[in-house]
C-alpha cells in the first residue's frame, strides 16, 4: 500500500490546506485489495466426504474490488452513503486423489452488492478527516465449482444465494482543491456468503478512491 500513501502526501503537499465545499453532496470511485478467510480445511475435508478420495487443496483468498459511490453530509460530522461493491478473485484449487486416480477440483467465488452506510467524521483541520462508517451489504455471492480428469473439464457447478450483512470500516479523507478528496479507508464483513454457496466467509479490503464534492 506504498501507492496508497504516495497519493494521499502528495494531493496533501500539492494543494495544501483547503476547505471542503458547501454542498452536502458527493460521488466517489475507487479500487482496492481485500481478502476472504476461506477455510480450506473443510473444504478438504467436504470434498473427501464427496470423493472418498484424499484431497490436498490449496487456497487463494486474495479479492480485487472496485466501488462507486454517492453521499449526503446532511451534518458536519455525519454522512449517509449508498454504494455498488463488485468483489472477486478468491479461489480454491484441490487435487483429489481415489482408486480411480487423480483429478482436480476448482472452485471460484465472487460477490456484488450494494452497501449502504452511515458515516461518523471528526475533522482534524481543513485538510485532514477521519470517519468510521457501520452499516448493512445487500448482494449475491456466486460460486462456480469446476472438475477435471486428465486435464479435461466434465463438471461444472454454478450457484448463487442472496447476502444482507453487516460492514463498517475506518479511513481518512485528504481534502484538496476544495471540491475533492482523496479517501483510504479499510472495511470489513464478519461474514459473507451462504453454506450451500461454497460455504461463508470473513473478509477485509484496503481501498483507495477519489471523490468530488458538486
Amino acid at each position: 500500500m506504498r501507492f496508497a500513501f504516495g497519493l494521499l502526501a502528495a494531493a496533501t503537499l500539492a494543494a495544501g490546506p483547503a476547505m471542503a465545499a458547501e454542498t452536502p453532496f458527493y460521488v466517489g470511485a475507487g479500487m482496492g485489495l481485500g481478502s476472504y478467510s476461506i477455510n480450506k480445511n473443510k473444504l478438504d475435508n467436504n470434498l473427501e466426504d464427496l470423493t472418498g478420495g484424499t484431497v490436498t487443496g490449496k487456497a487463494d483468498d486474495n479479492a480485487n474490488n472496485w466501488t462507486i459511490y454517492a453521499g449526503w453530509r446532511f451534518m458536519e460530522n455525519f454522512a449517509v452513503e449508498a454504494a455498488y461493491l463488485d468483489l472477486n478473485g478468491a479461489e480454491y484449487r484441490g487435487n483429489v486423489t481415489d482408486a480411480n486416480g487423480t483429478g482436480r477440483v476448482k472452485l471460484d467465488w465472487s460477490a456484488q452488492g450494494f452497501p449502504i452506510t452511515a458515516l461518523g467524521i471528526w475533522p482534524i483541520n481543513e485538510t485532514w478527516e477521519v470517519f468510521g462508517r457501520v452499516g448493512v451489504f445487500i448482494g449475491d455471492v456466486d460460486g462456480d465449482g469446476f472438475a477435471y480428469i486428465d486435464g479435461v473439464q466434465n463438471a461444472k457447478v454454478s450457484e448463487s444465494a442472496t447476502s444482507t450483512q453487516f460492514i463498517g470500516g475506518v479511513g481518512v479523507d485528504a481534502n484538496f482543491m476544495e471540491n475533492f478528496a482523496v479517501r483510504f479507508e479499510w472495511m470489513a464483513m464478519p461474514s459473507i456468503g451462504d453454506d450451500d454457496v461454497g460455504g461463508s466467509a470473513n473478509w477485509n479490503q484496503l481501498a483507495l478512491s477519489l471523490l468530488w464534492r458538486f
